[in-house]
Parts: C-alpha cells; structure tokens; sequence
C-alpha cells in the first residue's frame, strides 16, 4: 500500500491507494475535521459514480498514483489480439526448392 498527500479543494488528505490491479483501484481518504478528529472514507469508482463531489475526489487520487492512465497501458502492452495485429513469427518457414 502506499499513502500519499493530496489537497483538493481546499482540504488536505491522506490517500491510500488499497488496491490496484491496473483495472480497478480503491483508495482509503483520512481528512481532520475541525476538531481535530480524523474522517475516513473508503473510495470506489463503483461507489463513487453517483456524487459527483466523490467521484471528483476519486479522479484526483486517481491522478495523485498516475492511475488514471494504468488502464490505458495495460490495453496497450497486452496481447496481440487485442492490438488487432498479428504475431511477428520468429523463424522463417520452410522453403521448397524443388
């Protein structure tokens, strides 16, 4: 797990980014009210996608880990079949010289 700093919109937090497996990604939020108690909050896309505050914080730790482009990368250096191209063969085939 790694724990980063983030300010957004005026606030400070401490994001934790729980899970990442390049598709998806989870963050725990830690934030001091006024009192000096600390707020967590747990973050999903899932979870997020019907606030728009929520899901504004969730982009932002997103960038905060570079995980906003994870996703673009992993379809990128997938497989060839997702790339549409075919396998480059290695060896030449066999010629017939008859």
């Amino acid at each position: 797990m790694q724990t980063r700093a983030l300010s957004f919109r005026g606030n400070r937090y401490q994001v934790t980014r729980l899970s990442s497996s390049g598709v998806g990604t989870d963050y725990t939020v830690a934030t001091r009210n006024a009192d000096g108690t600390e707020q967590y909050q747990t973050l999903s896309l899932d979870a997020v996608q019907s606030d728009a505050d929520q899901k504004a914080l969730f982009e932002a730790c997103a960038k905060l880990f570079d995980d906003h482009v994870t996703f673009a990368k992993h379809i990128g250096s997938s497989s060839f079949w997702q790339s549409g191209s075919a396998p480059v063969p290695t060896e030449k085939p066999p010629t017939d010289n008859n």
